[in-house]
């Protein structure tokens, strides 16, 4: 909508630019919040499922937690700040589980976080 507003007040070129430059911004700012759920056991199954979303079983004293897209410089401060606000939520928590599996890509300052 506001590229259209944009190409009928500025011209089609520089509606065009604007386009560009706010489809760069949003594909940054989503990159930039990877998803993250904590999960929890589904039964006396092997599969984990999101608390808020499905009936599962949880630990008082572990947090387990799935990461669903790569991890690299621009996202990892977002994954540190969520890991934290959740430990320092819940004082009975003692281990981080963090399920990997859903990530293709690892830069180095990712792993260094």
């Amino acid at each position: 909508m506001m590229i259209f507003i944009a190409v009928l007040t500025a011209g089609i070129e520089l509606g065009i630019v604007f386009g560009i430059i706010a489809s760069l911004m949003m594909y940054l700012w989503r990159a930039s919040r990877p998803h993250i759920a904590v999960v929890g056991r589904v039964g006396g199954s092997e599969h984990f499922r999101i608390i808020d979303r499905h009936e599962v079983l949880t630990c008082t004293h572990v947090l387990a937690t799935r990461i669903d897209e790569s991890l690299y410089f621009a996202n990892t401060r977002f994954l540190e700040d969520a890991v934290l606000r959740h430990v320092s939520e819940d004082p009975d928590l003692k281990h981080v589980v963090l399920i990997c599996s859903a990530i293709n890509f690892i830069d180095v300052s990712a792993l260094e976080t």
